[in-house]
Formats: C-alpha cells, sequence, structure tokens
C-alpha cells in the first residue's frame, strides 16, 4: 500500500503519497522544501492518508479491528475511523461481514445513548467505518480503579446503556457483546453504546464458545451465547448484569485462566451475591443484579424498559451525597475530574460546629447591643473647661475660712 502523508507545515498541507520503502524517513515537500516524516511500518496507519482521512493516533483495538483518531479531509472534522487491516480478512473472511454487519446494524439506529455511523468505505483492501468521536474514555479505564464508581454513578450508567441497548432491541439488534470496553463515557458525563460488531437481527448467527471458537468477551457472556444458542434481548440484559455487577464490585462475576472455563461458569456456576463481595450494596440492587442474570432467560427482565424501571426506583432511593451529579468527566491529564465526594469526618464536624456556636454568639452580641435601653439615652454633653485669667486680679472678698468645731 503507498505511504500518503501531509506535510506538516500548515501554511502548506501538501498531500504527498510515496513508496514504501520511504517508511521510516524523512523526505523534502517538492511545494515548500519542508521536512516530511514518514512513519514507519510499526506504525501501522498512523500519520497516513486512508481514502479521505488523515490517521492521527490510535485509540484502541478490538479482536478484529482498530480505532484510530482520525481527521475527515473533506469535512475538516475530527472522527473516529474503525479499520480493519487486509492480515484480518485473510485470516477469516467471516470478519469482513461482521464488519460489515456492524455498520449496517449501528447505521439504524439513532439514539443520544449509542454511537453514530457517518460513513462506510474501503480503500486498497482496507474497510473501514467513519463513527463520532466520543471526547471521553471506555468504562474499562474507569474501572482500572474501583473506587471511581459510586453505587449511585453504576445504577446510572447502566440505566442509560439500557436505555441504547431497548432502542436496538425495538429494532430487532441484539448487541451480543456488551462489555466495559465497548460502553463509552464522555466528558460531558453521557453514556454511549459502542461496537455493534457482532450484532444480528432477531438473534440468529450465534458461535459457539464451549469446544468451538471464541466471539465474544466471555466474562460478560450469557449462557445461552456461551452454548452457541440464539439469542435475544435477554441475552444483552444478561452482559449488562455482568458489567454492573464489575461497577459494584470491582470485579466480573467470574474470573478463570481459559476463555472456555469461564464460559462453563456463566453456563453452570450459581451467579455469586454482589453484596457478598460488597457488603455496602442495597438489597433491591442486589436483588436486579441477580434477575439480570439469572440462568434461565425467562427468569430475567424480559425487556430493557421492565428492567430500567427497577433500576429508576432503585437509584431514587439511594442516599443524594452519593451521586455527584454527573457521572464521569475526563480532562488530559487525569483520568477522573470527578468523583464521588469522601464523607466529612469527625474532626471537620467538629471545628463546623464550633464556627457555628461562635457564629450565634456574636450575632447574640451585636442585637444586644443595638437594642439596649441605655444605648438609647442622650449622651451628658460636659461644659467647656474655664481658662484662667492671669492678668486680670480678682475683685471679690476671699469666704470667710470656717469656725472650727470645739471639743
Amino acid at each position: 500500500m503507498p505511504i500518503k502523508v501531509t506535510c506538516p507545515n500548515p501554511i502548506c498541507n501538501r498531500r504527498l503519497k510515496l513508496r514504501d520503502h520511504l517508511a521510516g524517513k524523512n523526505v523534502r515537500c517538492p511545494d515548500c522544501g519542508g521536512v516530511v516524516p514518514v512513519p514507519a511500518e510499526g506504525d501501522e496507519l498512523i500519520g497516513k492518508e486512508l481514502a479521505h482521512y488523515q490517521i492521527i493516533s490510535k485509540i484502541g483495538s478490538g479482536g478484529m479491528a482498530v480505532v484510530y483518531r482520525a481527521k475527515n479531509l473533506r469535512l475538516n472534522k475530527a472522527v473516529a475511523l474503525k479499520v480493519l487491516p487486509p492480515s484480518v480478512q485473510s485470516q477469516d473472511p467471516a470478519f469482513v461481514k461482521h464488519f460489515a454487519r456492524e455498520a449496517q446494524s449501528t447505521a439504524q439506529l439513532d439514539h443520544p445513548n449509542v454511537v453514530t455511523v457517518h460513513y462506510v468505505g474501503e480503500e486498497d483492501d482496507y474497510h473501514f467505518i467513519e463513527m463520532e468521536l466520543v471526547d471521553g474514555k471506555a468504562l474499562v479505564d474507569l474501572l482500572r480503579d474501583p473506587d471511581n464508581i459510586s453505587i449511585a454513578q453504576a445504577t446510572r450508567i447502566t440505566i442509560e446503556a439500557a436505555k441504547a441497548l431497548g432502542a436496538a432491541h425495538q429494532k430487532g439488534i441484539i448487541h451480543r457483546d456488551v462489555k466495559p470496553d465497548n460502553i463509552m463515557l464522555t466528558t460531558g458525563g453521557k453514556v454511549k453504546v459502542a461496537d455493534f460488531g457482532l450484532a444480528t437481527l432477531g438473534g440468529k448467527g450465534g458461535e459457539r464458545v464451549l469446544g468451538g471458537k471464541v466471539m465474544g468477551t466471555p466474562y460478560y457472556m450469557s449462557p445461552e451465547h456461551c452454548r452457541g444458542e440464539e439469542t435475544d434481548a435477554r441475552s444483552d440484559i444478561y452482559s449488562l448484569g455482568a458489567t454492573y455487577f464489575h461497577m459494584l464490585t470491582g470485579e466480573p462475576p467470574f474470573y478463570g485462566e481459559r476463555p472456555d472455563t469461564v464460559a462453563r461458569m456463566h453456563v453452570k456456576a450459581a451467579i455469586p451475591s454482589p453484596q457478598a463481595v460488597y457488603e455496602d450494596i442495597p438489597d433491591e440492587i442486589d436483588e436486579i443484579v441477580m434477575v439480570m442474570m439469572a440462568k434461565d432467560p425467562d427468569d430475567r427482565y424480559q425487556s430493557c424498559d421492565d428492567l430500567i424501571e427497577d433500576l429508576e426506583l432503585a437509584a431514587s432511593n439511594l442516599a443524594p451525597a452519593e451521586d455527584t451529579g454527573k457521572i464521569v468527566a475526563y480532562d488530559e491529564d487525569n483520568d477522573i475530574d470527578a468523583v464521588e465526594p469522601a464523607p466529612p469526618s469527625s474532626a471537620a464536624n467538629a471545628i463546623a460546629a464550633a464556627a457555628a456556636v461562635l457564629l450565634v454568639a456574636a450575632i447574640a452580641i451585636i442585637v444586644f447591643i443595638w437594642f439596649n435601653p441605655e444605648r438609647r439615652k442622650k449622651p451628658v454633653t460636659q461644659a467647656p473647661r474655664a481658662v484662667p485669667q492671669q492678668d486680670e486680679p480678682s475683685t471679690d472678698e476671699p469666704d470667710a475660712p470656717e469656725p472650727k468645731a470645739q471639743p
């Protein structure tokens, strides 16, 4: 594939099409004469052009594709570009079907909690999907420190994700890969469900995990999905329940070194109670998770609407201090800019109480002085002191001395 780069000179911006042997070297721009660095082979597409996109940096990668931060050169707009490399296509042609299915599934959804698909294309054996660039990070990044998410925040994230899945289910689309990696959190506190690469219409097209190829993430997959059976909306609800469990407790419900071991646990092992891991979880939330993750789909919530109703009721019963008013916010230097505030310490409470007592005492003194009756009396004005005259002798006779008392 020819290497396409753009001159870094903002005045020039000349597009160059170079041969592969120039990878990792510097070339001169024929227009401005500036130095143009050519990305090395190991950098994949970073710095190169694909169709009408300039690849800027890598956002993440999954089992099939790589997601890049890119610039749509036609619209001069920042986008997310999901690319299926030719090397993956050569391994299994079915990956192209899954990739096309994701584009078709997501394009049908117009919901504020679903990552929007803008364009689908192919060039030089690269299949790609242009998507909305989410200004934020994936839930999986937040879960690296379980203390980042409070019970109230975990509940609100689950509610928003359930709204996105409910919108997909209404169109007959089953996600089939609900997990923290595919739930995005924006800087404004919104939840976006992404990656419908394993989505199916009407639940058809299940792949086996037990004794076969893994398609999906076993830590969050429903028992019927693990068995390779057809899935429906209740399978997504199970996976969302496993994700909710992870947010509440800091760990997935099952863990094993091999994917098939984890899959067997989802099929056969009893679901652990979230309260058994973290005792502060309220009873109603513990019960919601257990219903979401019931082994039998008939024992689960039958729709996302039913689930959302119970979640919103549980959220309303949580203490207001547990929520900060937004789910999460990011900046460029810190993973988390807003987290649940810590409760005030006993020392802080004592200081606050003492300050309150002093304030009341000060107010009482001011009121006493202001309304004191003595303050309202007219002050006595002293007569000016007489200045003695030095030059004029007094003409008055001096008073006779008083006779002394006889003994």
